[in-house]
């Protein structure tokens, strides 16, 4: 039931505008919580949510299945995968995630004992930024970045001139344990920029409506590939671009310019 950070982030953020959301680790999955109380859980990174008989028809019409921990044994009636393009749409989550939660307030007890603390995840590749008490202002980027804080620069320069209508943020996810730059267009992500030593990397992430975009497009065929090949969330994919030299922006922006064209 391995979770990626990728995705737990992805998840936390669609979450976001509900605030106080935590995770917590339980077998190799992760427990989400609000208010003391588990309200969904991923596994796989497939995310799932509390149900009983006032939401289960919900996800039963739109085809979802329920947690099934142990292929040996029945699956759990009472959480069921979230609908893709239920994921997609922070709102809809959100909406969607309050019902699990009331109906774990109803509950007289959850699964906390199930859980330890995300913390102490080890053997992960991380990101630089990971003291919370450290804003990733110029010296800090310098730092870390090195001669690739020209091309950090350059970047800049890219989304602010020729993409006047997007903006971007510092975040620290303390479930990650690390700052992540998160570039948007209005409520849309487009993409997240994390930093490593002596380079950065920008991560789109694509459902599978991109497919034909993507292998359609000038990008270069290891990136094409990263997306037919690689890990999937539900029906989303990611494409990750190591960033040392301005050459590298190209791609990016061509990744930019496929997530303007979809809708």
């Amino acid at each position: 039931m391995a979770v990626s950070d990728d995705f737990l982030i992805y998840v936390l953020d669609q979450l976001s505008t509900w605030s106080e959301v935590t995770a917590r680790k339980m077998f190799g999955g992760v427990g989400l919580y609000r208010d003391g109380k588990m309200f969904g859980l991923i596994a796989d990174d497939v995310v799932y949510l509390k149900v009983d008989n006032s939401n289960r028809d919900d996800f039963l019409q739109a085809g979802s299945a329920p947690f099934k921990p142990y292929t040996d044994k029945p699956p759990s009636m009472s959480y069921y995968e979230v609908p893709s393009e239920v994921l997609e749409e922070p709102e809809e989550l959100v909406k969607w995630a309050k019902r699990s939660l009331t109906i774990q307030k109803k509950k007289k007890s959850d699964f906390s004992h199930w859980f330890i603390d995300l913390s102490q995840e080890k053997n992960m590749e991380k990101p630089c930024l990971n003291n919370q008490n450290e804003y990733p202002d110029d010296d800090v980027l310098s730092r870390y970045l090195g001669k690739v804080k020209n091309t950090w620069d350059s970047f800049m320069n890219l989304l602010k001139e020729s993409y006047p209508l997007f903006s971007g943020e510092w975040r620290y996810y303390r479930d990650g344990k690390s700052w992540l730059f998160k570039v948007t267009k209005r409520k849309k992500t487009i993409c997240w920029v994390s930093i490593y030593p002596n380079q950065f990397k920008t991560t789109f992430y694509f459902d599978d409506k991109a497919e034909d975009l993507i292998t359609k497009s000038k990008l270069k065929r290891e990136y094409i590939d990263q997306f037919l090949n690689g890990k999937r969330y539900e029906k989303i994919r990611a494409i990750t671009v190591e960033i040392k030299k301005s050459a590298d922006l190209n791609t990016t922006k061509t990744l930019i310019e496929i997530k303007e064209q979809l809708k």
